[in-house]
């Protein structure tokens, strides 16, 4: 896959917080009315989120937008994908009324209201280089090793921690340079989530040079999340509602096939 530019910018977003202060940490703004219609902003960030062909799809944007409809919502999609500190500016501001891929860690609690419900979740997975696959199977094994990370990504607490006291840390400004110093030695191993990072060594043709190591991942939860200042409380509640019947229905799985979010199915 070519990356753009946006991808430098992709945070990859962790759970940091219970799952009661999705709304009790927000403090309520009064809207008049539930939107018929939200504004949505993405960053490029295949196979959940991205522009292609100037259509707008992935797996978390597809469901996005199933949900919605089944609340009788429009969703008003842009043109193009945006870095992902600008797709966190557009929510607060309320030039953006929804995006999809946030952690409690990315949330503004005070300017962005989120779903109690997540909307899919993924694993941080450890790659490296194919010839040492069997040289890591436990993170003790990661330990004295440079790991490759990507500017701006926020990483999970235990996991930024380990790599801080653990391992050299090389930092890229984007994820396709990240996985070029893992193939050229520069580094030992990558942290990425499974389908992005396998998404993007299809595109690259580097599936058999790159794999996903025996160390454990870690498991994240993505949500979706809107702005403060344009979405009312109610309305996040009833797609919370809508979204937690929605989750692994025959839709949702037909979606996850689709996109080769199952782990069946190879990516496309």
């Amino acid at each position: 896959m070519p990356w753009s530019s946006c991808a430098q910018s992709v945070p990859f977003r962790m759970l940091a917080i219970a799952t009661a202060l999705a709304f009790a940490s927000v403090p309520s703004t009064a809207i008049a009315s539930d939107p018929t219609r939200l504004r949505l902003t993405l960053d490029h960030w295949p196979p959940y989120e991205y522009v292609e062909n100037g259509q707008v799809k992935g797996y978390t944007i597809d469901k996005l937008r199933l949900v919605l409809k089944k609340l009788g919502i429009e969703l008003e999609t842009p043109q193009a994908s945006v870095p992902w500190k600008r797709v966190l500016a557009m929510i607060e501001s309320g030039e953006a009324d929804v995006a999809v891929n946030g952690t409690y860690r990315d949330i503004h609690l005070g300017s962005m209201r989120y779903s109690a419900t997540p909307i899919t979740y993924a694993n941080w997975t450890f790659f490296v280089r194919a010839s040492e696959k069997d040289q890591f199977k436990t993170r003790n094994d990661l330990k004295g090793k440079t790991v490759g990370l990507v500017n701006g990504w926020l990483y999970s607490e235990a996991l930024d921690q380990f790599t801080r006291r653990h391992s050299k840390r090389v930092v890229s400004y984007e994820q396709d340079v990240n996985f070029q110093r893992l193939l050229s030695g520069q580094v030992d191993y990558v942290i990425d989530n499974i389908h992005v990072g396998r998404y993007m060594l299809q595109q690259h043709r580097w599936q058999e040079q790159i794999v996903a190591s025996q160390v454990p991942p870690e498991p994240v939860d993505f949500y979706a999340f809107f702005s403060l200042k344009t979405v009312p409380a109610s309305f996040v509640s009833r797609f919370s509602s809508a979204l937690a019947n929605f989750n692994d229905s025959a839709e949702d799985k037909a979606l996850k096939r689709q996109y080769g979010i199952d782990t069946d199915t190879p990516l496309p």
